[in-house]
């Protein structure tokens, strides 16, 4: 092309065409109007050569007619200087004569003025590649495993930033789903205009996009997530119109290269939720939230999810038992997960449950416990005919359509009677929708199934479930009201508040945590239903529950 500068975009144009199967690349000098184009592409779409004169007019006429006018409108307005980044999906005609659906992912290169010298960029046939976004353009959730796959073989240490639009339904249900769409387009363009150097953006699930940088320190990654909501609340327009939207974030260092994608995704989910729903957008960093050492905590979280894809086999249930609170007699027990290995020995679950609640492959965990809780209690009900089991639910189960399907499946298939099943809602599920979640406790609870609150107090939600979700038959006191109770005023008036709520509502009281005789009689004064704590056992296997029962009924 003649200058020093032509002949260092040629190289770069050589290796980025070399370098990825699929993708069709080119670039544009605007000033002499010839465009450079790879073999891949003239071989595909059956170009006149790989040197083209006037190829924006010459591209033209390969779009289909009916798309053509907004894609050149689209490129006039890059090349007048009104945007620089040219993100569309439209039909091209290939070699064959047939139209194939194709992203076009440019920017225009200026000078030191502003006048613009290049529009360089990729198209890619969504026919001849499945990693792509329609939507946006971007590689999507199954190139970002890919690509991360890749750095984890190469070893290529990298910061990852999660980020999404909080309340997008709310854009949905004001302005349709067409124009939220053209917002998570419009966002896109910020990202890939934001990251440009070094950095690859990619549309993950939903409205979450990610961002993959090999160029940026963790303190840089902040102040550009920091910017980047600034930016987006003032400037994000569609159609003229400002949309007013608060981004949620989740970062993530990548260079433990025993942890693989799946798991890191897992830690930047869980770090995005944290985000949305309780730091109000605030950027979470994963390393800070982990209970024990970083790299440890990671290869566990690894090895744990590993286990779930390969049958839960280093899982097993523990029951605490739930007794009367007046004639302290056994009337139920709450199935508890817990994990061990050789390795890595028993890992409590806090350590996992909040992190894999948002990985994929924790509804399979969830069906594993329903299964594996009513498989061991079954028989005891054979004794205690009116015992209760509680089994925690997740949102993660929740959510799925198929949920209650599949609820009802390993139902039968055990032969577990519905009135002896009791589903806790825990901490998460005040995320849902309540709509959806009071739809799902009408089903169980037309079948016969009792439904509990689980850590009732903490959070900021709890009343407004009650209210929200009229078929809960028990409320279970978080241990956070109870460890002090004999000596705290304040927390008997709560409990005391609790109960005598519950009591009008005729909805039942468990009181969790209770550990000493203290403590029992104190609160039995409430008149809650019944009490759940180490005073009368910890969580144990079913073999050791077996003995504690026989040991109960002798006393």
């Amino acid at each position: 092309m003649g200058t020093k500068q032509d002949d260092i975009l040629e190289a770069i144009f050589y290796a980025l065409s070399s370098a990825t199967e699929g993708t069709y690349y080119f670039i544009s000098n605007l000033k002499k109007k010839r465009s450079r184009w790879s073999k891949e592409a003239v071989e595909f779409f059956g170009l006149p050569g790989e040197f083209i004169d006037e190829a924006g007019e010459i591209w033209g006429d390969y779009v289909h007619p009916e798309d053509r006018e907004s894609f050149k409108k689209d490129v006039e307005s890059c090349i007048k200087g009104e945007k620089d980044i040219h993100i569309m999906t439209y039909r091209v005609k290939t070699k064959s004569g047939k139209y194939v659906e194709c992203t076009c992912n440019a920017k225009v290169i200026r000078d030191d003025d502003g006048n613009p010298l290049y529009l360089a960029g990729s198209i890619i046939s969504h026919g001849a590649q499945s990693s792509i976004d329609r939507i946006t353009g971007l590689r999507n959730l199954y190139g970002f495993f890919n690509d991360m796959k890749r750095k984890r073989q190469k070893e290529q240490s990298c910061i990852v930033l999660l980020t999404g639009i909080s309340k997008f339904a709310e854009i949905n249900d004001m302005y349709g789903y067409t124009f939220g769409n053209l917002v998570l387009k419009e966002l896109a363009k910020f990202l890939t205009d934001k990251f440009s150097s070094y950095t690859t953006v990619y549309r993950m699930e939903g409205t979450k996009f990610a961002v993959v940088t090999e160029a940026m320190t963790l303190e840089e990654m902040q102040k550009a997530y920091l910017e980047l909501q600034q930016e987006v609340s003032r400037h994000l327009r569609v159609n003229d119109c400002r949309v007013n939207i608060l981004l949620s974030g989740g970062l993530f260092s990548f260079d433990d290269f025993t942890v693989k994608a799946h798991t890191v995704y897992s830690c930047l989910k869980y770090a995005y939720y944290e985000s949305r729903d309780l730091k109000q957008g605030e950027l979470v960093i994963f390393d800070n939230q982990v209970s024990l050492e970083d790299r440890k905590s990671m290869r566990i979280i690894s090895a744990i999810r590993e286990d779930i894809v390969d049958g839960c086999k280093d899982f097993y249930m523990c029951y605490q038992p739930v007794m009367d609170a007046q004639k302290e007699r056994l009337i139920g027990l709450e199935s508890l997960v817990r994990w061990q290995n050789d390795k890595y020995g028993k890992v409590e679950p806090g350590v996992f449950i909040p992190i894999l609640e948002t990985d994929t492959n924790f509804y399979q965990l969830g069906n594993w416990i329903l299964r594996q809780s009513m498989l061991e209690v079954k028989p005891l009900l054979q004794v205690y005919p009116d015992l209760q089991l509680n089994i925690n639910l997740s949102y993660a189960q929740l959510e799925k359509s198929e949920f209650l399907t599949k609820l009802f499946e390993i139902m039968e298939e055990v032969e577990f009677p519905a009135e002896n099943l009791c589903l806790e809602l825990t901490e998460r599920c005040r995320l849902l929708d309540m709509k959806l979640v009071k739809q799902i406790t009408t089903v169980l609870k037309g079948e016969g199934i009792k439904i509990a609150l689980d850590d009732f107090g903490t959070g900021f939600s709890s009343m407004e479930i009650i209210n929200a979700v009229p078929d809960i038959d028990i409320i279970k006191v978080d241990r956070t009201f109870v460890k002090d109770i004999d000596k705290s005023e304040i927390y008997q008036a709560i409990v005391e508040g609790i109960t005598n709520t519950a009591n009008k509502l005729h909805r039942k009281v468990c009181i969790e945590g209770v550990e000493t005789e203290q403590m029992k009689t104190v609160l039995q004064k409430y008149s809650p239903a019944s009490f759940q704590g180490y005073l009368y056992s910890k969580p144990i296997p079913i073999k050791e529950l077996k003995e504690w029962i026989t040991d109960e009924k002798k006393s």
